[in-house]
């Protein structure tokens, strides 16, 4: 097993707290090693871009 530094696990939390306030539903998933941290991350921040996409084009049909 991968045993994260406490460091990471700070960072992780923190983005999950990021994610609570924003009112963001979300899926906590273990990583199994470097490469899957950075597949994960990366399908996050596809996601989170989708949703930004998302939202705006909500805002611009209420206007």
């Amino acid at each position: 097993m991968l045993r994260a530094s406490p460091a990471e696990l700070r960072k992780a939390a923190q983005t999950a707290n990021v994610l609570v306030r924003a009112g963001i539903n979300f899926v906590c998933m273990p990583a199994l090693d470097d490469a899957d941290i950075a597949s994960l991350r990366a399908e996050s921040l596809r996601r989170i871009a989708q949703l930004a996409d998302q939202a705006e084009q909500d805002a611009a049909s209420c206007a």
